[in-house]
């Protein structure tokens, strides 16, 4: 695969622009560079079109196109069916779980997070991270399953302050933690292997068989029977994140019908609740 020629023109293009040849050429190369060493070691289609994808969005960056409006969803647009009391309650929520507990303030705002990063940001401050780092600390070697979703969920607030965080040792016990799910309970696997996947889906991808996507969907159809929505809503979702496309195919219409009504009926009543679901519909909305 060959990104260059394109990056190159797209450079060009940009330096007749608004940034000085030398820096926006360095700048280049290095994505360049970066981009080619990612070719030589893809093997797969998925992965090839995620470098392609990079390789388009660098030359809209160089060009200096407008990013591409994203298209909202039929299904679920947290902008259009959620509304400013929900954030209001959201957040006043989230405010009461700094003195309650670090996991499910953790929780809860990465929720918030995915249906909307800028309102988020803006309200978790150094003194929640320092609680959440604390209590992450206090799961590592007690309870493997809750630092891997706690880990997960400070991921999605901050990648960069988390990935210093995950050690190789820690990584060793995850999959082990993995593992023994998936001789126990699959909807306990689906929820994990999620949250690895958010830390690193390239290392997840190697503790994935071939036989877990079976164990999952007949674990779904069971929770699907039960008529629990809300759980239906979050294992789905954890399982869109491992394979979008799969979980295309797992969704019906009625599901959808039915995670609307609890949405509304968590309105109000359990604002924890009610971002945890909203979140999952917003993440299936983008199948």
């Amino acid at each position: 695969m060959s990104f260059e020629s394109d990056l190159l023109f797209a450079a060009q293009v940009k330096k007749k622009a608004t940034t000085p040849e030398q820096s926006t050429e360095a700048e280049l190369r290095r994505k360049i560079d970066a981009l080619k060493e990612a070719a030589k070691s893809a093997t797969t289609e998925e992965e090839l079109d995620a470098l392609k994808a990079e390789m388009d969005e660098l030359i809209r960056q160089y060009r200096g196109d407008a990013a591409p409006e994203k298209k909202k969803s039929s299904l679920f647009d947290p902008e259009r069916d959620m509304k400013d009391e929900d954030w209001e309650g959201m957040e006043r929520k989230l405010g009461s779980l700094r003195v309650s507990g670090w996991a499910s303030f953790t929780d809860m705002a990465s929720c918030m997070y995915t249906l909307d990063p800028q309102k988020t940001e803006k309200l978790i401050t150094d003194t929640d991270w320092a609680g959440m780092q604390g209590k992450l600390g206090k799961y590592r070697g007690s309870d493997w399953a809750e630092f891997t979703l706690m880990a997960a969920c400070m991921y999605t607030l901050d990648p960069q302050k988390t990935e210093k965080l995950i050690t190789d040792a820690d990584w060793e016990e995850m999959a082990g933690r993995l593992e023994e799910a998936r001789r126990t309970k699959w909807d306990d696997f689906a929820v994990l292997a999620r949250a690895m996947h958010v830390l690193d889906p390239e290392k997840t991808q190697k503790f994935i068989k071939k036989n877990d996507w079976k164990g999952m969907t007949e674990t779904l159809e069971g929770v699907r029977r039960e008529k629990d929505c809300r759980y239906f809503a979050y294992m789905v979702s954890c399982m869109h994140t491992l394979d979008p496309e799969k979980t295309q195919n797992l969704i019906k219409k009625t599901d959808w019908e039915g995670m609307r009504e609890k949405l509304e009926e968590l309105r109000g009543r359990n604002w924890s609740d009610f971002a945890h679901m909203a979140s999952s519909m917003h993440t299936l909305a983008q199948l």
